[in-house]
């Protein structure tokens, strides 16, 4: 129901029902310049309640005891909630009363507790599944895409932690367990770490393959450039330089053909990247100019992205 009051912008009575709790029900209220903008704003008063009893009532030892996750996992998820910015998508809202005094819109919301502890065990439950499915291809992946492709979805796993501390304080029968999700985000890290990266490249290519290795190590992943067996990927790196003089100008085109190849063989990525650069003094400086491009590109198109992976 929306009604459109005097010219007052004084505040309706049940205005002041803000962040209360019925039976039932969480309720909200909110204002703004336009209707949405009030909406909105009763939906994040909604959220603010949830975290209210979230922060009153849950605390790292009850964490510990419930989810049942290592010290480190505590940690990273711990790290990754802010109950000052965490919101949880509301469905089936009933916006109870809307009224226009003057130029502001009021508006009360209300989201019924069962509907809000149905989606968070639904969310939770699909999160499980998909976790269940990423440990599962890990075993058929190489391990560098398979983590190039997860590591990314450690926030979105964190915040089943805070699906789980709204749910326990909704609904204090709920024990819901997540071992997949919990092991999935071990696994990210554990795999990152065991990743080696061997770079092979001829002499001419020694300013490449330091860049490229200086590159790997600020992705998080480890690098070598002497032959090691604790490798696990190698990537070759062959360039081919092309001179060139018009007028004054001398131009040296760079063409390198990467290439990584997993410990079993298999080629996993290949990309050429052609870098140019032009001097006018001599090739030598030209060369230098298409190093610089050279690393100018992949700092633009990625450090994956021009290996040829395809994330």
């Amino acid at each position: 129901m929306f009604i459109v009051g005097c010219s007052s912008s004084s505040a309706p009575d049940w205005y002041s029902k803000n962040g209360t709790k019925t039976t039932g029900y969480i309720t909200g209220v909110g204002q703004g310049n336009s209707l949405p903008q009030a909406q909105t704003s009763a939906l994040n008063s909604i959220n603010e309640v949830l975290w209210t009893e979230v922060e009153s009532s849950f605390s790292m030892q009850e964490s510990e005891r419930n989810l049942n996750k290592s010290t480190a996992t505590q940690r990273y998820i711990d790290s990754n909630i802010n109950t000052k910015t965490a919101k949880l998508a509301l469905t089936n809202i009933d916006y109870v009363n809307s009224i226009k005094l003057g130029d502001v819109y009021f508006v009360e919301a209300r989201v019924s507790k069962k509907d809000i502890i149905k989606r968070l065990n639904d969310d939770i439950k699909t999160t499980e599944l998909t976790s269940k499915q990423r440990l599962n291809n890990l075993k058929h992946q190489d391990s560098l895409l398979w983590w190039l492709g997860t590591k990314d979805k450690q926030h979105e796993l964190s915040n089943i932690h805070t699906k789980l501390t709204i749910l326990s304080t909704l609904d204090g029968k709920s024990n819901t367990d997540i071992p997949y999700t919990l092991k999935l985000i071990e696994v990210i890290e554990q795999t990152k770490s065991k990743i080696i990266i061997q770079l092979k490249a001829v002499k001419s290519d020694r300013k490449s393959q330091l860049f490229l290795s200086e590159q790997i190590a600020n992705n998080g992943i480890s690098s070598v450039i002497d032959d090691q067996a604790q490798s696990t990927h190698t990537l070759k790196v062959d360039s081919e330089y092309r001179k060139n003089k018009v007028g004054e100008a001398y131009i040296a085109t760079k063409l390198t053909d990467i290439t990584l190849i997993s410990k079993s063989g298999k080629i996993i990525a290949t990309n050429e990247i052609i870098s140019t650069g032009n001097s006018v003094i001599n090739f030598k400086y030209a060369q230098e100019g298409a190093e610089r491009h050279f690393s100018e590109l992949i700092k633009k198109e990625g450090l994956w992205v021009a290996f040829g992976i395809k994330i």
